[in-house]
């Protein structure tokens, strides 16, 4: 019994891996648009058609060997995983790959830091239903393609009519998709990431701030210089044309106008977001920028959102932690290290931007309505910290 058990599982283990590294890799590449028009009626159809109608001419065509019920496992197991990891990157919020592109630019970062902790759950989900699924599909694989294993103990049980041995195997299949069931949520309890621990080395040690930038040139502010630009989404009229800015170092320029003339647009065009129509823009290689929402990385904490810039301009985990930690104390926000942005008010949230702005030491700040929605001496308060920053 313990023999064919495991038989079993671990057919299904090895078929459900394999469609768990196909359907991810699927699902993950239909992020592209022509991808996922060009695959996702062939998923519809796996999906829809009963897995009996096919899998039986694919034993055939297979014949009985080991290879057959672990093939058939992953396929019935590889829509559901593939079109689970598609719904996830399709979900990705958009404003959140923005945010990035500003403060951790590249495919590296993206995938790191945003991708992976968000197809999580997906992935979660997918492990949890495909497990299941996969017992279940062994039963139709090992029934017609195989000579040990649950599945052809059913099958010889139905065939000599022996009614108590049929429904003994299948309180047993019962009892490994349950034990799968348990297993995953112990595992997934185990697995679930806990806050890291302070850094050992306080603020009151490390002095003031500038002697964490020993060894790193500040980013000296420099000019930004627009020259005859125009931007404008697809093949609509131009929101903007001809426009011609300089800021100097050191200066600082309000840009105001009209909701829906361009201002965001702008700003956007100046960090490199999106590229002009027309004309041409230079300025620091580095800007911070504080958009109109927060744009915090909800799976991480407070101290690695606001260290996220400097981890990816070269710095140690450390260093990154002990600067994020400093800015924190700065904006007032030092007991709020280890808790998440969900877990702070809209004024606490905006100072958290600060902090992230300043983090990576920018040669330009831009700000986009940073205070909307804040009351008159919320706004005034958080002016005042921007000044002293």
């Amino acid at each position: 019994t313990y023999k064919t058990i495991s038989i079993t599982i671990g057919r299904v283990l090895f078929g459900f891996s394999a469609a768990l590294v196909l359907g991810t890799l699927i699902g993950v590449a239909t992020v592209n648009k022509s991808i996922e028009l060009l695959l996702r009626p062939t998923l519809l159809i796996m999906q829809g058609v009963p897995p009996i109608l096919w899998s039986i001419p694919l034993i055939l065509i297979l014949g009985f060997s080991r290879l057959a019920p672990i093939t058939v496992i992953s396929l019935i197991c590889f829509p559901l995983v593939a079109t689970n990891i598609s719904e996830g990157m399709q979900t990705i919020p958009p404003e959140l790959k923005e945010m990035l592109a500003v403060y951790a630019p590249g495919f590296k970062a993206r995938f790191r830091e945003l991708i992976l902790p968000h197809l999580k759950p997906f992935l979660a989900a997918s492990i949890r239903l495909g497990l299941g699924i996969g017992i279940k599909a062994s039963v139709i694989a090992e029934y017609f393609a195989a000579n040990d294993g649950i599945g052809f103990q059913i099958q010889t049980a139905y065939q000599a009519f022996l009614i108590r041995k049929l429904f003994s195997w299948a309180l047993v299949l019962i009892l490994v998709i349950l034990l799968f069931d348990f297993a995953l949520r112990r595992l997934s309890l185990l697995i679930r990431r806990k806050p890291t621990a302070l850094s050992a080395v306080s603020a009151t040690e490390l002095g003031k701030p500038e002697s964490l930038l020993s060894g790193r040139p500040a980013n000296v502010p420099g000019e930004i210089v627009i020259r005859d630009i125009s931007f404008g989404y697809g093949h609509s009229a131009p929101l903007f044309q001809g426009v011609n800015v300089e800021v100097g170092p050191e200066e600082m320029m309000v840009i105001s106008g009209d909701s829906g003339t361009g201002k965001t647009s702008l700003l956007k065009v100046i960090a490199g977001l999106v590229p002009p129509s027309g004309g041409s823009v230079s300025g620091p290689d580095l800007v911070g920028f504080m958009f109109q929402d927060d744009r915090f990385l909800p799976w991480f904490d407070n101290m690695r959102n606001v260290g996220l810039p400097l981890l990816y301009q070269g710095r140690s985990r450390r260093e990154s932690e002990m600067q994020a930690g400093l800015l924190l104390e700065q904006v007032g926000l030092e007991d709020w290290k280890r808790s998440y942005p969900a877990e702070l008010s809209g004024g606490m949230k905006k100072r958290l931007a600060f902090a992230r702005s300043f983090a990576c030491m920018p040669g330009a700040l831009l700000l986009d309505e940073p205070f909307t929605g804040l009351h008159h001496d919320a706004r005034a308060k958080l002016w005042a910290l921007f000044g002293d920053l």
